[in-house]
Order: structure tokens, then C-alpha cells, then sequence
């Protein structure tokens, strides 16, 4: 598996199984990292680790290739496979060698080929004439075996009716074979077929009755029509019938003719049927190849519906076919996707749990003044039993009227300007009372002395107008 390729193929909405299901994922990554990993294994068998197809052109600079030291004196055997430092040192002895006596590979030679070439090219190099700078004559020791090709030796002319000798020129030689053959055969030229040949008179004449028991063309149609009617023993199958009949035989390296029909089903033993062809119609064996191809596609191809398969179609109504649907948290509200869990936790942020008191812990913050909506807080609602304070009213009207049970309505209970005439009047008649030891005043009602007005300290301030209305 030179490049791992992905085959998960889950599409939204779909069920998590088979290859859309999280063994396909795992199977992918395994891939992956046994690209990663030069002693893994692929899922298919194959070594892992990365291959050549898997790195990119000029991948592989000198900086990442670095440095070699090559061996001139390498004593391994040359090959055209190797590692680079081996193909390297390869290179350099035979540099060094073609040099001839140099000490390094990369010393200046004696001479260069292209100085050697004006000496041996065809054209102005010596021809071995024997003159003058032209080379001797090149005898039989200088001429490798088999160099004299045809081409070298040229066309010779055969004289069939040259007398044989076992010494001549290989003209001469050539046309006493010739001569010999024609007088074998006994044709005009030494060229033509011969009626027969010795192989087939050696066994005519060796027959014990070459001449009787000849077939006759009747008798030879017999004996084909016998062998085509039958149906075993014929052609080494054995025993066994012949293909097209109702029994069984076994083939080897046997081919079945064009509109061959098995009278049952082909059971291949555990083989492989290989080299199918591509299917053209629907009764047609698949291969391989076209069903990969099928399994790849990512296009729905069955055109199958979330309904079909009981995938989720939508969330409160809302559909996004290929697409998110996305969750918008609201106030209080925190929403935490967990793609690798494949979940979606919805929870409420700052809100104490239900039925909680709002006592200042876990049960709650207390609620303030801005917490409460106007006239939530009814009569009904207050319990005396649970109040450990005093209640204080600021700017609020009561529905009944407010009894004090001392009967005082002292100076701290009142807000500046709250008494007016009309508050401290009763029947227009009123009696001031001075306290000479703590300098308080006090406005009682005639009718029974209770003070309605009481100044708890020393009253400094001047009282200039008092006026029933």
C-alpha cells in the first residue's frame, strides 16, 4: 500500500458502522501510521514506512542526502543496484582504471579518449596495414572468437560442381558440400527439396509390411465418427467424461469454448477466479476493481434517505442536509460539544439547582432589591414567625393603618418635612410640654396626654408657626 488512501466514508446522518463506522476510522489511522513507521505493516500486508511515490520531486536535496566518502580500492562486487556510497565507489575505481596509472581517481591522465579516438576512429585512425604509423597487420591471435562475423566474411559464389576436398579455401569447401548433396538427392540443383528423406525410408524399409493394411478413407470416417461420439476416456482426460456431459471431470490448463454452460454450480475450493473481464450485463461477474470503485463513492449512490436507514433528520424541526445545525446558547445556558465522545452536553451556568433558597451558599445568591419585581412581595407572602429584624419601609404606602403599640411616634421614625399641619393636629387643639432637664418638647393630645410629636433631644430650634387647617 505505497499511498494509504482514506475509507471511512460516513455522511451526515449516517449510521456508525461498516466502513462509516469508527472500526473503518481506526483502520485508516493504522494505515496512517504505519506509513509513518518503516518496520509496520499495512492493513494489506505490505511494508510500511514511506515510499518513493509517497515523497515529492527534488524532495531529496544534497543537504538531506550529505556527504559520502567514496572507495576507490572497494573490493564489492560491481552491480547495478547498491547503495549511493557503493554506486559511487563503483564509478571511481573504474574512473581510476580507465585512467591506468594514476594514484587517485581524480588525478590527470596520460592522454583522454578524445585524443585516442583521432588515433582508432574509422576515418583517420590507423587501418593495420603494417606502414608507417598505421599499426602492424592484425594476426589470428588478434582477432577474438567469433569476430569474423558473415558480414566480415562476405558473399561467396557455390560451385556445386566442384570435385570435394577436405583442404581449400571455404569457397572450395562449400561447393563440394554442395556437389555432395545434389548427387544425394538426385535433382538438378543442389537446392531443391528431395522427394523423400532418409529418416522416412529407414522406417519404410525397416516395416514389416510396408505395403498392406493401408486405411481406406471409408474406414478413416468410421473411426472419427466413433471417437466423436464418445463422451469418456479420450484426449487424457481418463476415465472421466468429457466437458459437456452430466458428469464431472477435472481441468487443467484447459479452456472452455465460447457458449460453454456448467449444468451446476462452480465451486472454485478456496481459489480465486482471476482475469475476469469488465462486466457488461447484470448477470456478469463484478471484479474486484469495480467494486472498490463502488465501496469509494461518496456520492450516495443508492440514493438511500435518512428516513431508510434511521439516521436523525432534524433537531426541534430544523434540517441542514450535508450541513450543521448549530446550537446558539441563551442566557445561563452553556452548550459543550465533544466531537471525540460524539456528544453535546447542554447545562445551565450561574443558576443554583431547582428548588433552592437562595440562602447565599450552593443554595443560591441572596436575593437584592433589584432581584424583585414590584408588588411580587404580597401581604400573604410575609410570615412574622420567620422575621428577626425590624421592617424597614422607605417610600411605600401601607393599606392599613400603622400602629405603634408604645404609642410613640418618635423624631428618628419620621422623615424631615413628613409633618405637616394637618398630621399634627387633632380637633385644632394640641398642648406643648417643655422638659426642662433633657430640653425635649413633647405635642400631647389634650384628651389623654399621649404624646404624638417627641423630640428625644434638646429642642435648639425655633417653632414659629403652628396652623391647623
Amino acid at each position: 500500500m505505497a499511498k494509504p488512501k482514506r475509507t471511512f466514508s460516513a455522511d451526515v446522518g449516517q449510521r456508525s458502522i461498516g466502513t462509516a463506522g469508527p472500526d473503518q476510522i481506526e483502520y485508516d489511522l493504522d494505515n496512517l501510521f504505519s506509513a509513518l513507521d518503516p518496520n509496520a505493516l499495512f492493513k494489506d500486508g505490505t511494508a510500511g514506512g514511506i515510499n518513493t511515490e509517497n515523497m515529492r520531486a527534488g524532495a531529496v536535496t544534497d543537504t538531506i542526502l550529505g556527504n559520502r566518502t567514496v572507495d576507490q580500492a572497494i573490493v564489492d562486487v560491481e552491480s547495478n543496484t547498491g547503495t549511493l556510497t557503493q554506486l559511487l565507489s563503483w564509478i571511481v575505481k573504474h574512473i581510476k582504471a580507465v585512467k591506468g596509472n594514476v594514484v587517485n581517481w581524480y588525478d590527470a591522465a596520460a592522454t583522454s579518449l578524445s585524443v585516442l579516438w583521432d588515433k582508432f576512429n574509422g576515418t583517420t585512425g590507423h587501418k593495420h596495414t603494417g606502414a608507417v604509423n598505421d599499426a602492424p597487420q592484425i594476426g589470428m591471435d588478434g582477432i577474438a572468437d567469433g569476430a569474423v562475423t558473415d558480414a566480415k566474411i562476405g558473399n561467396r559464389i557455390i560451385n556445386q560442381s566442384q570435385t570435394p576436398q577436405d583442404t581449400g579455401q571455404i569457397t572450395a569447401l562449400l561447393s563440394g558440400l554442395a556437389n555432395r548433396i545434389k548427387t544425394i538427392t538426385g535433382k538438378v540443383d543442389w537446392k531443391i527439396d528431395p522427394a523423400t528423406t532418409l529418416e522416412v525410408t529407414k522406417a519404410h524399409m525397416d516395416a514389416p509390411a510396408p505395403h498392406s493394411g493401408h486405411e481406406t478413407p471409408s474406414g478413416a470416417q468410421a473411426k472419427v465418427d466413433a471417437h466423436s461420439a464418445t463422451t469418456s476416456g479420450v484426449h487424457g482426460v481418463g476415465s472421466g467424461a468429457v466437458v459437456g456431459t452430466a458428469l464431472t471431470q477435472t481441468l487443467t490448463n484447459k479452456t472452455l469454448g465460447s457458449g460453454t454452460v456448467l449444468g451446476a454450480d462452480l465451486d472454485a475450493g478456496g481459489k480465486r477466479v482471476v482475469n475476469l473481464g469488465a462486466p457488461v450485463a447484470s448477470g456478469d461477474a463484478v471484479r474486484k476493481t469495480d467494486l472498490d470503485a463502488h465501496v469509494g463513492r461518496t456520492d450516495n449512490p443508492h440514493a438511500t434517505t435518512a428516513a431508510q436507514v434511521g439516521a436523525l433528520v432534524s433537531i426541534d424541526g430544523v434540517s441542514s442536509p450535508g450541513g450543521n445545525v448549530d446550537l446558539v446558547a441563551g442566557d445561563y445556558v452553556v452548550i459543550a460539544p465533544d466531537a471525540a465522545n460524539r456528544k453535546v452536553t447542554i447545562a445551565t451556568s450561574g443558576l443554583a439547582p431547582l428548588g433552592h433558597r437562595h440562602t447565599g451558599g450552593s443554595d443560591g445568591e441572596k436575593i437584592g432589591t433589584t432581584g424583585i419585581q414590584p408588588g411580587a412581595i404580597t401581604a400573604d407572602l410575609l410570615d412574622p414567625a420567620l422575621m428577626t429584624g425590624n421592617l424597614q419601609l422607605n417610600e411605600h404606602r401601607l393599606m392599613s393603618v400603622l400602629d405603634h403599640p408604645d404609642g410613640a411616634v418618635t423624631e428618628g421614625k419620621l422623615a424631615d418635612g413628613a409633618v405637616t399641619p394637618r398630621k399634627i393636629s387633632l380637633g385644632g387643639q394640641f398642648e406643648v410640654y417643655y422638659d426642662v432637664a433633657s430640653g425635649a418638647v413633647e405635642f400631647r393630645r389634650p384628651v389623654d396626654g399621649i404624646p404624638f410629636i417627641h423630640t428625644e433631644t434638646a429642642f435648639l430650634g425655633m417653632l414659629t408657626h403652628i396652623e391647623y387647617v
